[in-house]
């Protein structure tokens, strides 16, 4: 996959993870790239451990499933870091849509701002 494809796609999985009503998003009309909101609610699930102020060790993967879309994904924890004086996590997204031949990876930094929240960087 193209580099600016990638950082597109990445710009795009940041936009649906940090919000909270997307009912379907295909961003690239047939590339088959589809989230429903029922898989990001259960995506959120999976890495809201990676959030915690003990995370598990970098390296830890969590695989997800959503039997309703059809579709799955594993999120890894790569790397828990300091960025400013902010606690930050760096986790990479394998995602697998549902009759999608291609493996759809992101990987998304964020890191904890004053209010509480975990903001993309």
């Amino acid at each position: 996959m193209h580099r600016s494809i990638q950082a597109i796609l990445a710009t795009v999985i940041l936009l649906v993870f940090s919000s909270i009503a997307v009912a379907q998003m295909s961003p690239f009309g047939q590339s088959g790239f589809t989230l429903e909101e029922s898989d990001i609610a259960i995506i959120n699930q999976t890495v809201a451990p990676f959030y915690t102020t003990s995370p598990p060790p970098p390296g830890t993967s969590d695989a997800w499933d959503n039997p309703q879309s059809g579709n799955r994904g594993t999120a890894t924890l790569l790397k828990v870091y300091d960025h400013n004086d902010l606690p930050c996590r760096r986790i990479r997204h394998d995602i697998q849509v549902k009759n999608v031949s291609t493996l759809f990876t992101f990987t998304v930094d964020r890191c904890q701002v004053a209010s509480g929240e975990w903001k993309a960087l």
